[in-house]
C-alpha cells in the first residue's frame, strides 16, 4: 500500500511537470525536442517506470494535439473553442490523452487530476469546466465504466 501510494503521489507531481511543459511548449513555441531534454533533467531522480509516464504523456500530446483538440471541440457546450484559454486547454488535452491513450489510468482519475490541476492554475470557474468538458470526453469515448 506504502508504493502504491508514493507511485500515485510522484504521479501526480510528474503529471504537473507534464502539464507545464505542455503550456510552456505552447507558450514559447519551444520544439519537443528541447522539452523533453529539459524533462530528462527534472526527472533524473523519478523511477524509470514513473518517468516513462512523463514521456509518454508529453510526447503524445504532441502527436495527438489536433486530434485532441478535436475531439475537445465536439465536447465544448455552448462554448466556443477560441474561448477555452490556454491553461485549460493544456489540462483538457493532457487528460483527454490520459483517458483515450492510457488504459492503466481510470478516466475518473484522469479527470479528478484534471481538475486538481484546473483549481491550482486556473481560475475560479475553470475546475467546472474542465470536469464538465472531460465527462463528455468521457461519454464520447464510451468510457462509462472504470477501467479495472
Amino acid at each position: 500500500m506504502r508504493g502504491e501510494l508514493l507511485i500515485k503521489s510522484s504521479r501526480r507531481k510528474l503529471r504537473e511537470l507534464a502539464f507545464k511543459m505542455l503550456y510552456r511548449m505552447e507558450m514559447t513555441g519551444e520544439l519537443i525536442q528541447s522539452i523533453m531534454r529539459d524533462l530528462e533533467e527534472e526527472i533524473r531522480s523519478v523511477p524509470d517506470a514513473e518517468a516513462v509516464y512523463a514521456k509518454k504523456v508529453i510526447k503524445g500530446v504532441y502527436e495527438k494535439k489536433n486530434e485532441l483538440d478535436e475531439m475537445i471541440n465536439r465536447c465544448l457546450i455552448r462554448w466556443r473553442p477560441e474561448r477555452v484559454n490556454l491553461i485549460e486547454r493544456c489540462i483538457l488535452r493532457l487528460a483527454a490523452y490520459e483517458i483515450k491513450y492510457m488504459p492503466d489510468i481510470s478516466p475518473a482519475v484522469a479527470i479528478n487530476e484534471a481538475v486538481e490541476l484546473a483549481k491550482r492554475y486556473g481560475d475560479e470557474k475553470s475546475p467546472i469546466f474542465v470536469n464538465g468538458v472531460l465527462d463528455a470526453v468521457r461519454k464520447e469515448l464510451g468510457c462509462e465504466e472504470e477501467r479495472k
